[in-house]
């Protein structure tokens, strides 16, 4: 996927969180965000938006001294908690500029088969864990 036009990030912002994409105002921990990558995968593929509070849509930004830090999470989730591990398209998180801002978007293509993290299948199925 290409680097989306401005008019396109103005209308994904403001048309909210879908099963497609999901609104972050910082980087959860990484097993908590692989859930969700993991989930758009399963989904069909998605964009997860790190610097945009969910519930009004404003755009706060990653702080600079921040972004590495937030692509370190992104790429623990995607390369280390999800199983397979899931490539991102591109393969580093971009970051975009929005009304002045940093924003970070991994996306989730739509990749083949399921993914699994740690061991819980999310999107079709929950794995039994065995009895002790």
């Amino acid at each position: 996927m290409g680097k989306l036009s401005d008019t396109e990030i103005r209308r994904i912002v403001k048309g909210g969180e879908t099963n497609k994409i999901e609104l972050k105002l910082a980087a959860p921990r990484a097993v908590d965000l692989a859930e969700r990558l993991c989930g758009m995968a399963n989904a069909k593929g998605g964009i997860a938006i790190i610097g945009v509070e969910d519930a009004t849509h404003k755009v706060v930004g990653v702080p600079d001294e921040r972004i590495r830090e937030t692509m370190d999470v992104i790429l623990c989730a995607a390369r280390q908690v999800i199983k397979p591990e899931l490539v991102l398209d591109p393969p580093e998180p971009e970051v975009y500029d929005l009304a002045g801002k940093n924003c970070l978007w991994p996306l989730s293509p739509q990749p083949p088969g399921l993914f699994i993290r740690q061991e819980v299948f999310f999107g079709y199925a929950r794995e039994r864990k065995p009895e002790r």
